[in-house]
């Protein structure tokens, strides 16, 4: 069997969201973990939620906070998934995401990128914050929210061979 391991310093978590309306504010996780198993087709990955990072301490430390994350009560987010439909290179990745111990399915769209060494892949999908109880955003007075409903994530993920 062989398994694939994540590269994390020359990978990214990265999502974005809506933020008043107009704008976008992107983050990323800067500490992961995520194998491979090449013949089942399968991944798992962990990511410490301690680890987001948007440019922002004072919004940083309330995604960290009970009312957000809670990384206290659930310091890991978790994905398990297999691939489902496509070719080696562009594939449909769907599988199980835990967020504050609520899980659903997610679908992600693959692209495996050539060239270098080790087997580098770029995912996009998109989740709703209020399916995993990430429900805050204040309403604006203008009508709409603060913070935006989807979730749109954007991974660059770099895997060389392991044991």
């Amino acid at each position: 069997m062989t398994t694939l391991i994540l590269d994390a310093p020359t990978s990214q978590v990265g999502f974005s969201v809506r933020h008043l309306r107009f704008s976008k504010v992107h983050g990323r996780f800067t500490r992961a973990a995520a194998t491979v198993e090449v013949d089942s087709q399968s991944v798992r990955a962990e990511i410490d939620a301690a680890s987001v990072e948007t440019g922002d301490e004072g919004r940083d430390a309330f995604l960290r906070s009970a009312e957000f994350f809670d990384v206290a009560r659930h310091p890991t987010i978790t994905f398990e998934g297999a691939k489902t439909a496509g070719s080696a290179d562009a594939f449909t990745l769907r599988g199980r995401l835990t967020i504050r111990a609520v899980t659903r399915d997610v679908e992600l769209k693959v692209t495996r990128r050539r060239g270098g060494s080790g087997e580098t892949y770029e995912a996009v999908g998109a989740i709703q914050r209020k399916d995993f109880t990430l429900g805050w955003g204040a309403a604006l007075e203008a009508g709409g929210v603060l913070v935006g409903e989807r979730v749109d994530l954007r991974l660059s993920l770099r895997f060389v061979t392991g044991g």
